[in-house]
């Protein structure tokens, strides 16, 4: 199997996964509209990916400068992760923002992550162990945010509050007056 192949497959498991839990957990259903605008950005982002950035022939790997640390990577992409989704959470929440501002915020941390990673693999070595490192990061990030929002719908639900709880209730301290 081709190396497209089973990153098509990956994909759609993953999203079988996040839709099976959403339809089970949340009442928010998109419309048709929303549904089609959103598989139509994806797809522009995609084609956008593969045409503005063709695959150029391999460099001789001595002109190449050594990689960036997989450490270093990884610990970026966690901080980073934590940096887009408490811009949202925070602006939505505590600072109570409008929704353009907490987007912009949104946005130009995401466009501060793509800098840092187009920075990390121009005319570096890269190898799988990077990739793997920069997803694990980014998996780590959401994982513990996952956590902490379990946590925290939990201690809303029952008004008891585990020890384990604590971060969550900090996290979360802002979003009770602005909304969900």
């Amino acid at each position: 199997m081709r190396l497209p192949a089973v990153t098509a497959l990956l994909y759609a498991a993953g999203f079988a996964m996040v839709l099976n839990y959403s339809l089970g957990n949340t009442a928010f259903r998109a419309s048709p509209l929303q549904l089609g605008v959103s598989a139509l950005l994806a797809l522009a982002a995609i084609a956008a990916a593969f045409l503005l950035f063709p695959r150029r022939g391999s460099a001789e790997p001595a002109a190449l400068r050594p990689g960036v640390r997989p450490l270093a990577l990884g610990g970026f992409a966690l901080v980073s992760g934590a940096a887009f989704l408490v811009a949202y959470a925070l602006g939505r929440g505590a600072f109570h923002w409008p929704w353009p501002l907490t987007a912009a915020t949104s946005l130009a941390v995401a466009a501060a992550i793509c800098a840092f990673f187009a920075w990390a693999n121009r005319g570096r070595q890269w190898t799988a162990l990077q990739s793997w490192a920069a997803a694990f990061g980014g998996m780590l990030c959401y994982a513990v945010f996952g956590y902490l929002e379990e946590i925290a719908a939990r201690v809303r639900a029952d008004g008891n509050r585990p020890r384990e709880a604590e971060p969550a209730l900090v996290f979360r301290a802002g979003r009770r007056k602005g909304g969900a």
